[in-house]
C-alpha cells in the first residue's frame, strides 16, 4: 500500500505569533468545564523489550508511540544522522532539555483544563506571559473536557495509549486534543505521526463515549508561536491502518516471545 506524503489530508491551521498583547494582561481564569467520563476499560501500562504496551483482561496492545516508533524509518534515520552530527553528549543534553520543556507545558495545559493549580509553572521566570497566551487559546477553543490522561484501547486498530485530552470544542464537535512541544513548528512526517496517534485515540474515545469523536487537534507549543491544527480522524484512517499493518509485520519478523514486566 502506497500513501503519498504530498496528498496528506489538509489541516485547518491557526498560528499565533508570540507574545501577543494579551500576554501582559492578568492571567485568566479557566472557563472550561471539566466533566470526566468513567470508562469501564482501564488498561495497565507494561514494558516489553524497552517499548510501552498496555494490558487488559489478558490481552496485550502496543502503545500508539510504540507502533509509530517501529514504523517510521524516515524519522529513525533523521534522528540517527542528527545524533552523529552533534555528538552523543550534546544530543543527550538537548534531548533532556526538550523533554523537560515538554513535560512542563503538557502538565500546565492538562492541569489548567482540569481546574488544578498551575502555580509551579507561573512562578518560574519568563513563563507567565507564555502561559497567559496559552490559557487564552484554550479558553477560546475548548468548552468541556471529558477525559484527561485517560488510558484507552482502540479495538479497531488494536492499539492502546493515554489520551492527553478529549474535549467538546466551542462549536460542539468532540475532539482529541494533543499537545506537542518543540523549538519550531513540525510538518511532514512528524505531523503524520501526530495525526495517526490522535486518530488511534479518536477511535478509542468513540468507544468510551458511545458518540463519534471525529476531529483531531494538534496544539504545537513552540517558544515563539502557538499553532492550533485541526483535521479529520476519518481522513487519516488509511495512514493509521497502514502503520498498524507495518507494525504487525515488524512484530512477526523481529520480536521473540519474552516476559512481560510491569512498567516502572
Amino acid at each position: 500500500m502506497t500513501l503519498r506524503s504530498d496528498v496528506y489530508p489538509p489541516w485547518t491551521t491557526t498560528e499565533v505569533d508570540l507574545p501577543t498583547t494579551r500576554a501582559h494582561e492578568p492571567f485568566p481564569s479557566c472557563h472550561v468545564t471539566y466533566t470526566p467520563v468513567t470508562s469501564s476499560v482501564m488498561p495497565t501500562e507494561v514494558m516489553r523489550e524497552g517499548s510501552r504496551w498496555y494490558t487488559w483482561e489478558d490481552e496485550f496492545f502496543p502503545s500508539a508511540t510504540t507502533v509509530l516508533k517501529h514504523t517510521d524509518p524516515v524519522g529513525s534515520k533523521a534522528l540517527h544522522e542528527w545524533k552523529a552530527a552533534v555528538g552523543d553528549d550534546a544530543a543527550s543534553a538537548i534531548t533532556q532539555r526538550a523533554l523537560a520543556r515538554g513535560m512542563q507545558w503538557h502538565s500546565f495545559c492538562e492541569r489548567y483544563l482540569t481546574n488544578q493549580p498551575v502555580w509551579r509553572t507561573l512562578t518560574q521566570p519568563g513563563n507567565v506571559a507564555y502561559a497567559t497566551d496559552v490559557a487564552h487559546l484554550l479558553n477560546e477553543r475548548i468548552d468541556t473536557v471529558v477525559a484527561s490522561e485517560l488510558p484507552v484501547i482502540s479495538r479497531a486498530y488494536g492499539v492502546a495509549g493515554r489520551v492527553d485530552v478529549c474535549a467538546r470544542l466551542r462549536d460542539g464537535r468532540l475532539a482529541i486534543v494533543d499537545f506537542k512541544t518543540g523549538r519550531k513548528q513540525k510538518s511532514g512526517q512528524r505531523l503524520e505521526n501526530y495525526a495517526i496517534q490522535t486518530t488511534f485515540y479518536a477511535d478509542a474515545m468513540t468507544g468510551v463515549l458511545g458518540e463519534p469523536v471525529e476531529t483531531i487537534v494538534i496544539v504545537q507549543l513552540c517558544p515563539r508561536q502557538l499553532v492550533w491544527q485541526e483535521n479529520s480522524a476519518a481522513a487519516w484512517s488509511p495512514w493509521a491502518t497502514h502503520r498498524v499493518a507495518l507494525f504487525a509485520e515488524y512484530i512477526s519478523n523481529m520480536m521473540e516471545p519474552e516476559t512481560i514486566t510491569p512498567a516502572t
